[in-house]
């Protein structure tokens, strides 16, 4: 865990505004750094080195001001990488979402199944999308 001026952060390499990755929402996509699943055809393979060189901070004071100001936004998605490798960061700010933005869904992409997490991070979420990628062959369309 990173601790900067008395402060926990959790290095992410990007945050964008999404439509698919929770149905019917509009989310806050988080995209954080480090995964060891190395899962084949992982589609951020990217950010599965926790020594990203285009990382930076999120800490608990810029989280809440890109929340307040994104009217719009209805949910928080937790991308990567696998932030779950950034726990208690993650606890920590999924914590945030429930107690100061309680209307708005928060979800976890992770490579990890459910049964596996931990009690505090699973009560803090709202939606789990689990498991490792499969990558599965496209068929071609038959004419």
């Amino acid at each position: 865990m990173i601790c900067y001026e008395g402060a926990f952060l959790m290095f992410i390499a990007q945050t964008s505004i999404g439509f698919i990755e929770i149905p019917n929402h509009i989310s806050l996509n988080v995209y954080a750094v480090g995964c060891e699943h190395r899962c084949p055809g992982c589609c951020n393979n990217k950010l599965q080195d926790f020594d990203y060189p285009h990382r930076f901070w999120l800490d608990d004071d810029q989280f809440k001001v890109v929340l307040s100001n994104a009217t719009l936004v209805d949910s928080v998605c937790w991308l990567g990488g696998d932030a779950s490798f950034q726990l208690e960061r993650l606890i920590q700010l999924s914590t945030i979402v429930r107690e100061y933005f309680p209307a708005k869904i928060n979800c976890l992409y992770t490579g990890n199944l459910f049964e596996h997490l931990s009690d505090p991070l699973k009560d803090v979420l709202d939606v789990v999308v689990d498991g490792k990628r499969i990558k599965q062959k496209a068929e071609a369309p038959r004419l």
